[in-house]
């Protein structure tokens, strides 16, 4: 299965620690196509004005601690637009797919 989070930020704590922000898990896909499409597109609108960050986890299926075979993150790339004189939300914003850094976590969030 593969399981959509999005979360406000990616940034590390003053312990090293990973801190997200606000974060949820949106929705799970059987097909890796199905949820690239989602992120990708913002459909749904994902974004939600504050979640700049996707990431898309292949949850290995049958376990009772979920086990992370697979992770692709996104990054919203224009979250708002120029209209007349005013910076505003843009709904058509796109995630494009970043690399993930070299420490990432690598235990699942969307299952906790």
């Amino acid at each position: 299965m593969y399981f959509i989070t999005t979360f406000e930020k990616l940034e590390k704590d003053d312990k090293g620690f990973w801190d997200f922000g606000s974060q949820r898990t949106v929705g799970y896909y059987e097909k890796l196509e199905d949820a690239q499409n989602i992120v990708i597109n913002n459909v749904y609108d994902l974004c939600e004005t504050i979640y700049e960050y996707a990431l898309i986890e292949k949850i290995k299926r049958n376990c009772i601690y979920p086990i992370v075979i697979s992770q692709e993150l996104y990054k919203v790339t224009n979250m708002t637009k120029i209209e007349g004189k005013k910076e505003v939300y843009n709904l058509d914003l796109k995630y494009e797919r970043i690399p993930l850094p070299e420490d990432f976590v690598s235990y699942s969030i969307a299952i906790g």
